[in-house]
């Protein structure tokens, strides 16, 4: 099984924000892959739907508490549903990548991600793959 978490912040004043990117790929996976509708699941604060890509059991979630506090809802699931960190993909926004870009990594720090901070240090373990969107509007000079 597989867990795929988007990041981002629940309240509908911040739906259309850029640091709801994670959320909004969430969605956007969702659809392409005729996933069912999303439903709360109060235990764990996240929003969940299972399905299958590429026959593969595949959950995926949104938390329902603010990026910030992030580690609290992800650590919540993955207990929850018995998902080690290596089965675990993060979606989160990334200031430090040009929009229309994205990095992916894996078993690395927070890079100053708030969210991410948080999920690593509730489940002490950053052995987790990441899918970094770029939200910049700036392009960053090469060195």
């Amino acid at each position: 099984m597989i867990l795929i978490i988007g990041l981002g912040n629940p309240k509908k004043e911040y739906q259309e924000t850029r640091h709801n990117a994670g959320f909004k790929a969430i969605d956007k996976i969702k659809e392409d892959y005729n996933f069912p509708e999303f439903s709360f699941v109060k235990k764990i604060q996240a929003q969940i739907v299972k399905g299958e890509i590429n026959n593969q059991e595949v959950i995926l979630a949104k938390p329902e508490n603010f990026m910030n506090l992030s580690g609290e809802s992800v650590f919540k699931i993955m207990n929850f549903y018995k998902i080690e960190p290596q089965q675990t993909i993060i979606i989160h926004d990334d200031i430090d990548i040009v929009l229309g870009n994205i990095k992916i990594i894996k078993n690395r720090g927070s890079g100053g991600h708030r969210g991410i901070n948080s999920i690593i240090n509730k489940n002490k373990n950053n052995d987790f793959a990441r899918i970094r969107i770029g939200i910049s509007l700036l392009q960053k000079p090469k060195n």
